[in-house]
């Protein structure tokens, strides 16, 4: 699936959101969360000197109030660039509870890259690691419904080299109740 495909898919589920919003009642463990954030991805400046900005979707399931399982896919682009990645993360909370919950999370997946100049166009595919610290600023007396930032790393192995790019992501996330 090309990077471009990905992007309006994320693009559509963000207007969906508002239906899965109603259903959320309870934050907890046991519970489900999603959320939708924008992006922007540095680039190597080797390759590329201008950032990447994007769409991510995330959802994740919580085994108690400190630990949380969560999946990501995200897409950005800028004007040669296409980065998607899907991830698998563990994200475990700190102050769970509170107002603001701060958190870390380590994620690993799939990393893809499509760079498209007037000379060429290659594509690649690999392993992908990322760190990601943020916080949730919760908005409402039950907890469910907060601003999140956050701050990474992201790490892939795409066109025989590994490189790191800094992450940066600010959205909405939604806590639900039970399954």
């Amino acid at each position: 699936m090309d990077c471009e495909t990905v992007l309006v898919a994320l693009a559509i589920a963000t207007f969906a959101t508002p239906l899965i919003q109603v259903t959320a009642d309870f934050a907890g463990p046991g519970r489900g969360e999603y959320g939708m954030d924008l992006i922007a991805l540095g680039q190597d400046t080797e390759v590329n000197q201008s950032t990447a900005y994007g769409l991510r979707h995330r959802g994740g399931y919580h085994f108690n109030e400190r630990f949380q399982l969560e999946a990501l896919v995200d897409a950005s682009l800028n004007e040669s660039l296409c980065s998607s990645a899907i991830l698998v993360a563990g994200v475990v909370h700190f102050r769970p509870q509170r107002k603001v919950e701060p958190y870390l999370a380590l994620g690993m997946g799939q990393a893809s890259r499509d760079v498209e100049t007037p000379e060429m166009s290659v594509n690649d595919s690999g392993l992908a690691g990322h760190l990601m610290a943020g916080g949730r600023f919760f908005f409402t007396q039950d907890r469910v419904v907060a601003l999140r930032v956050e701050a990474g790393l992201l790490a892939e192995d795409t066109f025989d080299t590994t490189t790191t790019h800094p992450t940066f992501a600010m959205g909405m996330t939604w806590r639900m109740g039970g399954f």
